[in-house]
């Protein structure tokens, strides 16, 4: 289905036309009962299932949440008459733990076009066989994606087992009946090789026409179909034995799965598609309204202009819903009515958009894109089902643009917009007949410049945050402060600048400056330290490049590492003091397969600057080389701190005796530093002996401790000793956290289930979250 909106920041144009989208649900789900309630039946499978033997296999040592799986059986039938779909799974109880997930069933099918027929559900303890009463069934409408304004109306069959042991063996089996008719009677499906739990048996029949022909293409193995000819029609049958769990890894990159899969089509090529898809994607003529608003924007005094004039207002004016309702999961509603009803979702608002630069004489269409999978989608078989967004490429001013319609509070003209990331588009023009590709991904620039002011030691200091956001993080931005208020901004900034500071105040509000024309944004932040005195050491963070570079949640991999791609970012750190600093300078460069930190430090006049730019050079890391990615990553966060004595250069007092002690010493270093300069070994040792000794200190304070992060949750046996433990765990400023009374909250981070507990210090009285993981 086509239908989300591709913006980190969206949550402004959710809470934005919330309201509005509610009444749109309303009237939906009104109609939707009016036309009757989603029905189920129970009967025995069609005649031409057949029915599979149990597989006999032993317990495998350890599965994940305590069930195996001994049949996953898929039967698909095409051609005679309705497509049918039977599905059968068997699943065992390996332990308690697996008790809660064996038995509950859920079943999700789409009552606009399919309908569910229940065979049986059975527990099988031993040889005894205990029926459950089908009756029991309950039909539920979620709608899971209604946070992303996305309503499908599917709906999801729900059964409760009673009395699921440890060792059953839970036998289900259903089929479901129908297809959307917006593929036209054309089939195409994508099925699971592999899962997180051990399988004994999988397999896949797919019976269709001779006359029919059938694509497939398996990602992530290698499989060969058995072929057969059977009461006049072609099968195919795919089958694995003994099918080990699959351990999931963090952080994969697009178009890398980690469960391999297969997919079948019968749309033969991209041209296929394109001609299935150009009649659904017909914008019409302009309606009334529509002529009137294009009239405005022909008044504009250039093409380029008019242009944008359209994009804004399909990005700004007509808010983010989707209804996507039977065929509407892949037709677009006609540009009027979108026009008039100031919704729709990304196809169509593609579609409007298209419209629209087409009646002002623009050569614009509708593109397929997967914002999943990027330039992968290369390898997928031609299909509907290889793309979940449009988005638009237009010729404006003599050069092809690619233009994304759900995103909103973009202020760059044509020409500057940031292309959308995602490598591959299918352009639904006539004679379009293979993939395009799309602009490289280009970076959106992240400037920070912290500096710290001390006029005189013994007196408050000054600190002031300027940070400028380029492209796609200026429209980031932009989105947070419509929903969050400078003042709410500022309080959440000095929250967290507490925690090194616990004195520190606001000393001006924080001031936005807005150059929408370039898509650049500058927050600028004034506070007041609390005195600092001569000769104090001090840690300083580049919190902002520090907080990009960071270990994988999983170390050892068998699969690529994603890498955050493309990403520039620049940090200066500026101590201003009343003399010149008495601190050397330093030049430092650390480069990874995938990444570049590099690191100037000096004096200049009376401020010490440190210059930080990091960069990401590539998207992935080969799995042989994570080790010594992550070797890289740890010099690159130790080199975003410093720990130094803010103390200035002090000139020799009139009268004073000269140090001739001194310069007998001084004279002793230079011999020896000249030794190093010219003896090549002895100078890589003093350079690593330098960096260490200054890296350590710092090193210790930002160490992170157990239960800091998801990488070093603290492991407890049972959710019972999460709220105990808390209290272990100190906060940044070293006072204890104190035991919280409200309960932890589950999340998953790198394949595991951890839960997170907000403790509140008893000092300085900031909200800590601590992560647990049970074992």
């Amino acid at each position: 289905m086509f239908g989300r909106p591709r913006l980190a920041g969206y949550t402004a144009d959710v809470m934005r036309g919330l309201f509005h989208s509610l009444l749109a649900l309303a009237a939906v789900s009104i109609a939707s009962s009016a036309a009757g309630a989603p029905r189920f039946e129970i009967a025995p499978p069609s005649a031409w299932v057949e029915l599979a033997a149990m597989p006999v296999s032993p317990a495998p040592p350890d599965a994940s949440g305590g069930v195996d799986y001994l049949l996953l059986d898929d039967q698909v039938r095409i051609g005679a008459g309705p497509l049918e779909r039977y599905r059968r799974f068997v699943r065992r109880v390996l332990s308690s733990k697996g008790v809660e997930g064996a038995s509950e069933l859920r079943i999700d099918f789409d009552p606009g076009y399919q309908s569910l027929v229940l065979h049986e559900v059975v527990i099988w303890r031993g040889s005894a066989r205990i029926p459950a009463s089908l009756k029991d069934v309950k039909l539920i409408q979620r709608e899971p994606e209604l946070d992303r304004q996305i309503y499908d109306g599917r709906t999801t069959a729900v059964l409760f087992l009673r009395d699921v042991r440890q060792g059953d063996v839970v036998d289900a089996s259903w089929t479901l009946r129908g297809q959307n008719p917006v593929f036209a009677g054309r089939w195409t499906q994508a099925f699971q090789l592999g899962w997180s739990v051990p399988v004994a048996r999988s397999s896949l029949r797919v019976a269709l026409p001779m006359e029919r022909p059938l694509a497939w293409r398996a990602h992530g193995l290698t499989l060969t179909p058995a072929a057969s000819t059977r009461h006049g029609q072609a099968e195919l049958r795919f089958e694995r034995f003994n099918v080990p769990a699959v351990q999931f890894e963090s952080e994969v990159p697009e178009g890398v799965d980690a469960l391999p899969w297969l997919e079948l089509s019968e749309w033969r090529s991209w041209d296929e598609v394109v001609r299935w898809a150009l009649p659904l994607y017909s914008p019409g003529s302009p309606s009334p309204a529509m002529e009137a608003k294009l009239a405005a924007w022909r008044e504009l005094p250039d093409r380029e202009e008019q242009a944008r004039a359209a994009l804004r207002f399909v990005q700004d004016e007509v808010r983010y819903l989707g209804i996507e309702l039977g065929e509407a999961s892949h037709r677009p509603t006609p540009p009027a009515e979108v026009f008039e009803r100031r919704f729709g979702d990304c196809k169509d608002k593609s579609l409007l958009l298209v419209s629209l630069l087409r009646a002002l004489g623009f050569d614009a269409a509708p593109a397929l894109v997967n914002t999943e999978e990027g330039a992968a989608v290369a390898g997928r078989l031609p299909a509907p089902s290889a793309f979940d967004h449009v988005i638009v490429r237009a010729r404006v001013d003599g050069a092809w643009r690619w233009l994304e319609p759900t995103r909103s509070l973009e202020r760059a003209s044509i020409s500057a917009v940031v292309p959308p990331p995602y490598r591959r588009a299918l352009v639904l023009s006539p004679g379009e007949a293979a993939l395009t590709d799309l602009p490289d991904p280009i970076a959106s620039p992240l400037e920070v410049t912290s500096t710290w002011r001390v006029a005189r030691f013994g007196e408050p200091g000054l600190f002031e945050v300027a940070t400028r956001y380029e492209g796609l993080r200026a429209i980031g931005m932009r989105h947070e402060l419509a929903v969050t208020s400078t003042a709410d901004l500022q309080r959440r900034n000095l929250d967290r600048y507490a925690h090194d500071d616990p004195g520190i105040e606001v000393a001006a509000p924080l001031e936005v400056a807005d150059a929408p024309g370039q898509d650049q944004l500058t927050i600028t932040e004034h506070y007041r330290l609390p005195p600092i005195r001569d000769g104090a050491e001090r840690d300083f963070f580049a919190e902002t490049i520090r907080d990009q570079i960071h270990e994988p949640g999983t170390a050892r991999r068998t699969l690529p590492l994603r890498i955050p791609y493309p990403v520039a970012m620049h940090e200066r750190l500026r101590v201003e003091l009343p003399g010149p600093p008495a601190i050397s300078s330093d030049k430092q460069e650390v480069v990874s397969e995938a990444a570049r930190l590099s690191l100037h430090a000096r004096a200049e006049g009376h401020s010490y600057l440190v210059d930080l730019d990091y960069q990401t050079l590539r998207p992935s890391v080969d799995p042989k080389g994570v080790a010594e990615h992550i070797a890289k990553v740890r010099e690159m966060r130790r080199l975003t701190g410093s720990s130094l004595t803010l103390a200035v250069q002090r000139p020799l007092a009139p009268g004073q005796p000269f140090p001739w002690v001194a310069l007998v010493l001084v004279g002793v270093v230079v011999a020896g530093f000249s030794a190093v300069l010219f003896d090549a070994d002895l100078r890589q040792w003093w350079d690593a002996f330098r960096q260490r000794r200054r890296r350590r200190a710092f090193a210790q304070k930002k160490r992170e401790t157990s239960g800091e992060s998801p990488q070093t949750a603290i492991s407890v046996r049972s959710g019972r000793e999460v709220s105990a433990d808390g209290v272990r765990v100190r906060c940044r400023c070293g006072a204890r956290l104190a035991s919280s009374s409200d309960p932890a909250e589950p999340i998953t981070f790198g394949g595991r289930e951890l839960q997170v507990l907000r403790a509140r210090c008893s000092a300085c009285e900031q909200t800590t979250a601590v992560y647990f993981v049970v074992e």
